[in-house]
């Protein structure tokens, strides 16, 4: 499994995110951090992540805890975790 350095850099970055949203709110001070981790960090250093992150958090509003269930599918579906189809994060996400 190889993975192009931008595909590595998102998927990154989705996880990040999702970290931040697992315990069902995402703060304005989570949201500060994950775009100076954007901006600062080596991991993303060439890719400018503010039109995804906005992208999630969206996403986040509108489909709550599902986008978590739905980066676990990505991942699953890549090979990198074997997710049973009956595990799914449990609770109602928000942000703000």
């Amino acid at each position: 499994m190889s993975l192009q350095r931008e595909e590595l850099q998102r998927l990154l970055f989705r996880t990040a995110f999702c970290v931040m949203a697992c315990d069902g709110h995402i703060d304005e001070k989570e949201v500060r951090e994950i775009k100076t981790m954007n901006k600062s960090s080596q991991y993303f250093m060439g890719l400018d992540l503010d039109e995804e992150l906005q992208e999630l958090l969206s996403i986040l509003k509108d489909k709550g805890k599902f986008i978590v269930d739905e980066f676990f599918e990505t991942i699953s579906k890549k090979g990198f975790i074997n997710r049973s189809r009956n595990a799914s994060i449990r609770g109602s996400f928000s942000y703000g």
